[in-house]
């Protein structure tokens, strides 16, 4: 069960960081539409991997790998 919680929270950490990073894309397209937008979805990149890494981490741990 305790694996179960750990994936539930890495996934719901990745959407609250992707939906948050969506915003800011927005509110920086409103602002200046060509300004800014590489460095957003850079950043969301980061966050995927990031999130898929630890995710990965917790399967290995709750199948005592690591």
């Amino acid at each position: 069960v305790q694996l179960l919680h750990q994936r539930l929270v890495v996934l719901a950490v990745g959407e609250a960081l992707l939906l948050q990073l969506c915003r800011e894309r927005r509110r920086l397209q409103r602002r200046a539409p060509a300004a800014g937008l590489g460095a957003v979805e850079d950043e969301a990149a980061a966050v995927v991997l990031l999130a898929g890494a630890h995710l990965a981490e917790v399967e290995r741990e709750g199948a005592g790998l690591g």
